[in-house]
């Protein structure tokens, strides 16, 4: 029966009662396994989605972010919230300005 040393708990175990550690490398016995504390998930980054009603071009933004809200393709200071885009809304801007053009 060959003995390995757990990473965690540095105790000869079996190399029966071994998996090999979330990371790949260390070999952790199965006691260790069972009671070690689950990989931390990623901090969420909150972002708001965009529409540009100018050229349609879609894109989001942080929350929290400093820049100026302008579609980056275009430059056009008119964007709407992409939730907000419907084919309703389109039409009103449409019937607004008629030199509106909706290109692809």
């Amino acid at each position: 029966m060959t003995t390995v040393f757990c990473h965690q708990c540095k105790e000869k175990v079996s190399i029966d009662n071994v998996r090999y550690a979330p990371n790949g490398k260390d070999l952790v016995c199965l006691s260790c396994m069972s009671r070690a504390p689950k990989e931390k998930q990623a901090a969420v980054i909150h972002r708001t989605r965009f529409q540009c009603t100018s050229c349609n071009y879609k894109f989001s933004l942080r929350k929290d972010s400093r820049i100026h809200r302008k579609c980056p393709y275009c430059s056009s200071s008119k964007i709407a919230l992409r939730d907000d885009v419907t084919s309703s809304s389109v039409l009103d801007d449409v019937a607004a300005n008629p030199e509106f053009v909706l290109s692809r």
